[in-house]
């Protein structure tokens, strides 16, 4: 009777088990069901369809969603842009196992990104990920071990990992395998000169998949600073380290950026010639042409119009140093910084390359050149076409100006969109019909960076608008126009104002203010929607005063 109880208690119990197995598996598929309509909804832009799938499944602890909700934090999509949210997402979902949730975590303790900077924790973590077989983090380890950031050095280690990238299919570790290889060859024998300008600097602080997969053909050139390019989401030169500081360039994505030190989570870098400073007019000697020549010694460039505390001493101009003048503001000239004059950004911001190529080297010099050529060709158009710049109704030059350089263009399509970033999902600023006259500022093929006659409406911070019956101005300094009403990261930062800048109100929300005005922002538009001269016609001039004339 005993035996017979036994063989039934323990069929019920296998029933029961496979009942609670059936079940598990059951659950499971259910939940990646469900994950799987979260992303097909994240997908077609149903972001709030997305987050609300994924919310429900990441609070039962399913690492997928945990994972996937830490990116729409992080990038904004369905949610408030949430660095710190998007971090303790993503650790749960690495403690759950989820291999590019750890990938991700190490970047952050590395970066410094919505945590304490902490190398030990990423190599920790990059270590858990690459032994799962993820390639980017086994790249990453294979850097971090040739710097000996938050290891001890060690090439034999670094060579391991690189091969291991490479066998899983890494673009550029065969690259940084190649020269870390010929380096502990090199150490049996000391290298000449020669040799020693092909290996690999110590400049790869982001180790974020950086390194270029065509290294082996582009020549490494020795150099007292770093090359670095501004991000895809572009980013801010600022006079000091602070992000509230005084903006002195806005800088798109991909542009050439010298780093020539860093300290804490901030670059002091060297821009080509985008930058602008003030300095006192006593020290300029204007010329007709629109150019200006530093007449004095030691002679200061400053990151406002003022000597107060609140200024900063950016550099010192030489003697008899040609000048390009922007704008003019009481006492003081604002003018095109040299390119030797140090700017701070966040790192964050920058992408440090391994080493400084040729290849780089000729995108900075690319870089130089067009502005030189665009400072140039302006002061031309300007004594060429003196008499064609006209006075408006207001009594005000139009803004043909030998002190901008810009390239004329049209809109060459019936309607083109004016974007506020260089992305196709940018917002929407305001459109163009066919034969708008517009200024190319700058070039991020496929993009172009633009400035219209007409008004463009931006977003200010309540505060900084004063407003007395229809009229309106801006008071404060450095004061941001953005793209929306908000200080998150998608709200793009559109230009600067200067105190006192007249303005239009044109709506309030919250504590922001719409405002509309000319000349301050610019914005995107796709380069083949623009009809492109390399001089600026009377047709062009014409159209450009006409729309200023009927503001």
């Amino acid at each position: 009777m005993l035996t017979d109880l036994r063989s039934i208690t323990h069929k019920i119990v296998v029933v029961l088990l496979l009942l609670a197995a059936f079940w598990s598996q059951s659950h499971a598929d259910t939940n990646a069901q469900r994950y799987n309509d979260g992303v097909t909804a994240y997908n077609s832009g149903n972001y709030e369809e997305a987050i609300s799938i994924w919310r429900n499944l990441a609070n039962g602890g399913y690492h997928n969603a945990q994972y996937s909700l830490g990116v729409a934090y992080f990038n904004g999509e369905g949610v408030i842009p949430d660095l710190n949210e998007a971090i303790e997402w993503f650790q749960l979902a690495a403690n759950g196992g989820h291999v590019q949730a750890m990938f991700n975590m190490g970047s952050a303790y590395y970066q410094g990104n919505g945590t304490a900077q902490n190398y030990e924790k990423a190599i920790e973590w990059w270590t858990k990920a690459a032994a799962l077989e993820q390639p980017s983090a086994q790249y990453n380890l294979g850097l971090a071990y040739y710097f000996g950031k938050g290891v001890e050095q060690d090439l034999s280690r670094a060579s391991d990992w690189l091969r291991q990238a490479t066998d899983n299919g890494h673009s550029g570790a065969q690259g940084a395998l190649t020269l870390i290889r010929k380096e502990i060859a090199d150490t049996k024998s000391p290298p000449s000169s020669k040799e020693q300008s092909t290996q690999l600097d110590d400049t790869n602080e982001a180790v974020v998949n950086s390194f270029d997969d065509t290294a082996e053909e582009d020549e490494v050139i020795s150099a007292n600073y770093q090359a670095a390019i501004v991000s895809k989401l572009g980013g801010q030169a600022y006079a000091s380290q602070h992000l509230n500081g005084t903006v002195l360039a806005n800088l798109t994505g991909g542009s050439p950026i010298k780093v020539i030190k860093r300290e804490n989570d901030w670059a002091k870098i060297n821009v080509p010639g985008v930058a602008s400073v003030w300095v006192y007019k006593k020290y300029l000697n204007n010329k007709e042409d629109g150019s200006a020549t530093i007449q004095g010694n030691l002679v200061r460039a400053r990151s406002l119009p003022s000597t107060g505390s609140n200024s900063i001493i950016i550099g010192i101009f030489d003697e008899g140093e040609d000048l390009v003048v922007l704008n003019e503001r009481d006492s003081w000239s604002q003018v095109v910084a040299p390119v030797r004059m140090g700017l701070w950004m966040p790192i964050a911001t920058l992408e440090i390359l391994p080493s400084v190529t040729e290849k780089w080297n000729q995108q900075w010099k690319q870089a130089v050149s067009v502005i030189v050529k665009r400072s140039k060709d302006s002061i031309q158009i300007n004594n060429k076409k003196e008499n064609d710049l006209l006075v408006g109704e207001s009594g005000r030059t139009d803004d043909v100006s030998p002190r901008r350089s810009f390239q004329a263009a049209f809109v060459g399509t019936t309607r083109a969109e004016v974007l506020d970033i260089n992305k196709s999902d940018g917002h929407l600023l305001t459109t163009l019909v066919k034969g708008s006259p517009v200024k190319i500022i700058d070039v991020q093929p496929p993009w172009a960076a633009i400035q219209t006659p007409g008004p463009i409406q931006v977003w200010v911070y309540g505060q900084y608008v004063i407003q007395n019956g229809d009229n309106a101005e801006i008071s404060g300094i450095d004061v941001r126009a953005r793209s929306i009403p908000s200080t998150t990261r998608s709200s793009n930062v559109l230009g600067i104002f200067l105190d006192k800048t007249p303005v239009r109100v044109i709506s309030k929300e919250g504590d922001w203010v719409r405002v509309s005005v000319v000349d301050i922002a610019t914005a995107w538009m796709l380069l083949d929607e623009l009809e492109i001269f390399d001089d600026i016609s009377e047709e062009w001039i014409k159209k450009w005063n006409k729309v200023r004339k009927e503001l």
